[in-house]
């Protein structure tokens, strides 16, 4: 079944480190667009994030903004600052990330500012805004729309083995930097020392059939 929030793990997949929280920063962008394969929705959280790591704003991301990224992700994970993210670090700020995106795009919905979103406002599919309305009153709370599901978590998982490439339960900062150099390297198709939003929208849709090839044999 492809949903938007399915196509949330996709790119928990491509981005690396960042992976460890993008994908629960993604589903604070839910998408109400029914296209085939999810795919808008898709364009909008990859254009969320490289809004985030192009810091110049040129229309393009190079290595040092790609690692500084990363960076700042890292330092915000490492909850004890001893240079390492262990796992229950990784997905303990990931989950605090998560809260405070979704508590954002809650606001940034609640045209009104009533507290409350209706169901346009969320701008979700109707199944799944009748899933997460548990009170049945035809409008989300804020704690009601905190409990979106949270599908990143096993792809967090895989990319943090991934990253720890000497197996040894923790990432450290210089191998959360080996793993944003691999991704660049791995989205920078034509080796020209920046990522386009060309290349990502290539790089997502080549991963996203991988990813739908592997649910299918899931299943």
């Amino acid at each position: 079944m492809n949903t938007p929030w399915n196509k949330v793990t996709v790119l928990g997949s491509v981005l690396g480190l960042a992976g460890l929280t993008f994908a629960t920063q993604a589903a604070a962008q839910p998408s109400a667009e029914p296209a085939a394969h999810g795919r808008p929705g898709r364009a909008a959280l990859a254009e969320h994030w490289f809004e985030r790591m192009d810091a110049n704003k040129d229309g393009q991301l190079t290595r040092p903004e790609l690692e500084a990224g990363t960076q700042r992700l890292f330092e915000r994970l490492d909850a004890n600052k001893d240079g390492e993210l262990t796992r229950p670090e990784a997905e303990a700020g990931a989950t605090t990330l998560r809260r405070e995106e979704l508590g954002a795009r809650f606001r940034q919905l609640d045209a009104n500012k009533d507290g409350r979103l209706t169901a346009e406002e969320s701008k979700l599919p109707l199944r799944a805004f009748d899933r997460i309305d548990t009170d049945h009153d035809h409008a989300l709370s804020l704690e009601e729309f905190l409990a979106l599901p949270d599908f990143g978590a096993r792809r967090r998982e895989f990319e943090f083995d991934r990253a720890d490439q000497n197996h040894d339960g923790k990432v450290t900062r210089a191998e959360a930097e080996q793993a944003a150099k691999d991704r660049f390297e791995r989205m920078d198709a034509n080796h020209d020392g920046v990522i386009t939003r060309a290349e990502l929208a290539e790089h997502l849709e080549q991963a996203g059939k991988a990813h739908e090839h592997d649910q299918g044999s899931e299943h």
